[in-house]
This record gives C-alpha cells, sequence and structure tokens, in this order.
C-alpha cells in the first residue's frame, strides 16, 4: 500500500487577529493563503507561473514597540527606588514582563509588510510581518518557482527587484497610490503635547486638583487623537519625518499612561480607605510635591521634556 503524501506544507509565520489568524501553504503548484476563524475558513490560491514578485517594506511597528517597552521598563524602574518592599516585588514582576516583551521583539527582528505580486492583483500576506520570516518563505519558494518560470536571478523575489521587474510597487514614488492628507489632527496632537507640557511644568512646582485633572483629561485627548492621527496617515502623503514622530508619540503616551497607572494604583493601595474613590485618590496625588521625591522629579523634566520635544518638532515638521 502508497504511503499517502501530504499535499501542502506549512510555512514560517503567523499573523493573530482579533478573530482569527492567517497562515500560508506550500502546496505542488500554489502558494495556500488561509485565514481561519473559530467557525470559517477562507482560501486564497496563488499559482507558481503567475507570481511576479514578493515585496518586502520594512515598517517602524517593530521599533515603536521596542521604545514603548523600553520607556515603560524605565518608569517601573523609577518607582522600585520609591515604594517600599512590598511593591518592589509587584513592580519588578510586572516590569520583568515588559523586559521579556522587549527581548522577545527584539529577537524577532524587524516588522515589515509583505506584498505578492501577479499580473493582475497584488496581495497582502499578513502572516509574513517579520523580515527574518518573509527572506525564509522567499527561499522555500524560489525553487518552486522556478520549476515553471525558470531559473529567476539573485534579486528576483526580494524587496530589490528594480531589473526583473521595472514596473514593481517597490519601484514607483511612495505618493503613487497615497491620497492626500492635510495634517489638521496631527496639528491638534503636537498642539496638545505643548499643553499638556505646560501643565506639568505648572504641576512641577504648583500642586493642585484642577491641574492634575487638566493633566488627565489633555492625556485622554492626546490618547483619541494619537490613534486618529495614526488612521489617517495611513496610506496618505504625509510626510514620514512627521508619521515617525506620531508613531514615537503613541510611544510616549502608552509609557505615561502604564506609568500614571501604576503610580495610582500604588497609592490607592497604600491607602484602602480611598480605594474605590477616584476623586480622592486624585486629590491625594495631587497633594504630593514631585520635588519631595528625586526620582518623581526625574519622571516629571523626562515627561516635560517629551512633551515639548515631540510637540515643536511636529509643528515645525508639519510647517515645512
Amino acid at each position: 500500500m502508497k504511503k499517502q503524501t501530504k499535499e501542502y506544507r506549512r510555512l514560517p509565520g503567523k499573523k493573530r487577529g482579533f478573530f482569527g489568524y492567517n497562515v500560508l501553504y506550500l502546496g505542488s503548484d500554489h502558494l495556500l493563503s488561509v485565514y481561519s476563524t473559530s467557525f470559517s475558513e477562507d482560501y486564497k490560491r496563488f499559482y507558481y507561473k503567475d507570481i511576479q514578485a514578493i515585496i518586502i517594506r520594512k515598517t517602524a511597528i517593530g521599533k515603536i514597540s521596542n521604545i514603548v517597552a523600553c520607556l515603560s521598563l524605565a518608569g517601573f524602574i523609577l518607582l522600585l527606588f520609591t515604594e517600599p518592599p512590598f511593591f518592589d516585588k509587584i513592580i519588578g514582576i510586572t516590569g520583568g514582563l515588559f523586559f521579556l516583551c522587549l527581548l522577545i521583539n527584539w529577537l524577532k527582528g524587524p516588522t515589515c509588510i509583505c506584498h505578492l505580486r501577479t499580473a493582475v492583483q497584488m496581495e497582502k500576506l499578513p502572516s509574513l510581518h517579520r523580515v527574518k520570516t518573509a527572506r525564509k518563505v522567499i527561499t522555500l519558494l524560489r525553487p518552486k518557482i522556478e520549476e515553471v518560470q525558470g531559473i529567476l536571478p539573485p534579486e528576483a523575489l526580494t524587496e530589490n527587484i528594480p531589473k526583473r521587474f521595472p514596473d514593481s510597487l517597490a519601484d514607483r514614488p511612495d505618493n503613487s497610490f497615497s491620497r492626500h492628507e492635510h495634517g489638521k489632527v496631527h496639528y491638534i496632537l503636537f498642539c496638545l503635547l505643548l499643553v499638556v507640557g505646560v501643565a506639568d511644568l505648572t504641576d512641577l512646582f504648583y500642586n493642585h486638583p484642577a491641574i492634575s485633572l487638566l493633566v488627565s483629561i489633555i492625556t485622554m485627548a492626546i490618547c483619541v487623537c494619537v490613534i486618529i492621527a495614526l488612521v489617517k496617515q495611513h496610506g496618505s502623503d504625509m510626510k514620514k519625518a512627521v508619521q515617525v514622530m506620531t508613531w514615537i508619540t503613541l510611544g510616549y503616551a502608552c509609557a505615561a499612561l502604564i506609568f500614571s497607572y501604576v503610580f495610582s494604583f500604588v497609592t490607592a493601595i497604600k491607602h484602602p480607605g480611598i480605594i474605590h474613590n477616584h476623586w480622592a485618590i486624585l486629590k491625594m496625588i495631587s497633594a504630593l510635591s514631585p520635588l519631595d521625591s528625586p526620582w518623581l522629579t526625574g519622571y516629571y523634566i523626562f515627561s516635560i521634556c517629551c512633551e515639548f520635544i515631540l510637540g515643536i518638532s511636529g509643528l515645525v515638521l508639519l510647517k515645512k
């Protein structure tokens, strides 16, 4: 009795989403892309004879994630020097998890967006979101494609493909498929950063619940604006420098929110009587002078510098 051979071979790479995940399979005459959920599966086939190029474009998502993790880790390290031994364990474990995430993300390497090009379509391959993984898959695909298309030059099927495919996406200007983005949301975002910088500078020397409440409201507004700005700049002709500055702002906002949450949590735990009273927690935090603690003073100075640098740099880049 003949041994049954496997029709498909699972390729490296997997992209999880909210409802399912994407994977790739190597078939005898085609590449199979599968999107699976708990209830269904969607299939897309790309025959080797039709594949013209696989285009890899690096993204800044991995770097931004590392920045967020580093800033969060720095915040937890500051807390380790300001809180009693009991909280050291909680903060140390949480900080250790951030360090582990940072290490794993760094080991996985740069992130990317990968597209497969045929004569009639350009299809995104979500499972290939790391450069290392994409190159491994290209190495496995090359022999299959060469069986039907002949020997390919070394630069084919990679991100450096101008000679083989002069009309490929990699050779077109970045704005050839871009829509215009006026940048009004970005302008509001960078202005809010300057406003919260002034508020934090005031709070450093003059403590009042109204200032703390104002900082909280502006911080929430910054989080909303940065998300809207990221959505609007995606696929637009917005300057690359402004886009990068927006991603850095997201990283800073996430780190600041995490630090504020941990600091509020620790303050509430130390005073159990107010743990369910958010206004009382806010008043207690606002009554604490940052100048009484060198580490808290350092955090305030760091935050103020980041807010002014990001705000001013963003506005200058928008005006250029």
